[in-house]
């Protein structure tokens, strides 16, 4: 067998990359390279790939942030001034603030602990980017976690 999934290792990064982006388990399609490659061409390929995914799920996070909701909501003609709107606007203003105020210093460790208990590292990787949370701290953590 080849000595590469896909005999490219570049092309095998991003297959990797779209398979940990979608929404589905993700454990067959790892057991499977890791049986059919060698540890230490699988253990780099995890590496980038799942650091491309986490840079990929922050920078997400971070454009979604500066994406301004109110042109949308103009267009398709619903009122900014309703009941409904005006308390998910309070609630998302306090998420934000709490957000802003106790999240957007987190470390490495905490980073680490946070996805150690379970949480799952898209959320980790999107709110750190909606909130402009130090970036190499993501990339850090998970590649601490991936080795």
């Amino acid at each position: 067998m080849s000595p590469s999934f896909s005999g490219n290792f570049i092309l095998d990064v991003f297959i990797l990359t779209f398979v940990l982006i979608l929404p589905i388990p993700t454990t067959p399609f790892l057991v499977y390279l890791f049986i059919n490659m060698p540890i230490i061409e699988f253990m780099i390929l995890y590496l980038i790939a799942s650091n491309l995914y986490i840079s990929t799920i922050y920078f997400s996070g971070s454009f979604l942030h500066q994406l301004k909701i109110q042109k949308f909501l103009n267009k398709i003609n619903i009122s900014p001034d309703g009941s409904r709107i005006i308390k998910l606007k309070n609630w998302r203003d306090k998420a934000y603030d709490f957000a802003i105020n106790k999240l957007r210093n987190i470390s490495i460790w905490n980073i680490i602990v946070i996805r150690a208990v379970g949480v799952h590292a898209t959320i980790v990787a999107f709110g750190s980017g909606m909130i402009n949370a130090k970036y190499f701290n993501n990339i850090i953590a998970n590649s601490i976690l991936a080795i």
